[in-house]
């Protein structure tokens, strides 16, 4: 089966709910624990082997890529969205040139996950990605891992690791974690690369929920969600914690 080797970064979102915060820099520029939130989710991938990265831009995008340029540990292609804004289904079309055939490995910058026992949630999920009996496997987390989200949450998972939305119901136990591996091939009735249009992932996952294509993988350690400025204060004070505690 094939095991991606690129991964896809979502960065170009104008973070409006991190305001005044983002007023003079994109969101993934800014810091936890020291280091910019784009950095940590490099840092996860390259620990887990991947080291070739696609990353979509638009707000302060030039601040993005005078960063970007700066590591020399891994390689970076930008896709440019200054021109629209495209939303996560249309970023993922724009960017598929640049990505190519293979399945990839989607991740947002704002969800800052803690390995659990030392075991890498990346390469957990290369080794769960089966293409055979899914097209696409989400990372989730049971809601009081998160550190930052106080919602409903999202989805519940059977027993065949297949996921069913929460849907009307008042809530679900776990929630998405932005880190997701799919495949291209779902995008191809979709305009792509400059022919891309904005339209959110949910109308390539819709029917893959009722095909039970859409499979989770269930990550047990903490995880950050890094919103608004109170969800980044709240986890600064849980990992100032845990150093306190030894813990890293």
């Amino acid at each position: 089966m094939t095991r991606p080797t690129t991964a896809f970064i979502l960065a170009a979102g104008l973070g409006n709910r991190m305001r005044p915060l983002t007023d003079t820099r994109p969101k993934p520029l800014i810091e936890l624990d020291g280091k910019p939130l784009i950095d940590h989710a490099l840092d996860r991938f390259i620990a887990a082997g991947i080291t070739r990265f696609v990353i979509n831009v638009h707000y302060r995008a030039d601040q993005m890529r005078t960063h970007l340029a700066a590591r020399s540990d891994c390689e970076i292609i930008i896709s440019d969205e200054t021109g629209t804004l495209l939303d996560s289904g249309g970023g993922i079309a724009k960017a598929l040139p640049l990505i190519g055939t293979d399945p990839v490995i989607k991740s947002n910058s704002d969800i800052i996950w803690l390995e659990q026992d030392g075991v890498s949630l990346i390469e957990a999920m290369l080794t769960a990605w089966n293409p055979g009996i899914m097209d696409t496997l989400l990372g989730i987390v049971p809601k009081p891992q998160v550190v930052g989200y106080s919602g409903p949450g999202d989805f519940e998972r059977t027993g065949t690791g297949a996921l069913i939305h929460r849907g009307d119901r008042p809530e679900a136990p776990t929630m998405f974690m932005g880190l997701e591996i799919i495949k291209p091939a779902l995008f191809a009735d979709r305009g792509q690369g400059a022919d891309a249009t904005p339209f959110s992932l949910w109308e390539i996952w819709t029917p893959l929920l009722a095909q039970g294509r859409m499979h989770g993988h269930l990550h047990t350690g903490p995880c950050l969600h890094i919103t608004n400025p109170q969800s980044l204060a709240d986890a600064d004070q849980f990992l100032k914690a845990r150093h306190a505690g030894g813990e890293s």
